[in-house]
């Protein structure tokens, strides 16, 4: 799961496409499950929370091999988005 802190007139549908251009080809599955507004965050800005499921055809993905794809989509978000990761 990868929860995001971005400004309020950012949609969902884009910080979802955003987080997929980065995910790479095992990403099989992306569900935004969480909106969140209000403190403890800054005013203007809002919380979204995406659910992953990567696979390989062929074995098991490490932690290590995904590491890479989620500080990937961290930087994108924040380049692209003005979005923070939370807890990350």
């Amino acid at each position: 799961d990868l929860a995001f802190d971005v400004r309020g007139d950012v949609a969902a549908a884009d910080l979802r496409e955003a987080v997929a251009a980065h995910a790479g080809p095992e990403l099989e599955r992306l569900v935004l499950f969480d909106v969140f507004s209000g403190p403890p965050l800054e005013e203007g800005r809002k919380s979204m929370a995406f659910r992953l499921t990567f696979r390989h055809p062929e074995r098991t993905l490490t932690d290590e091999e995904l590491e890479p794809v989620r500080r990937s989509i961290s930087d994108h978000v924040t380049i692209t988005l003005d979005g923070r990761l939370r807890g990350g």
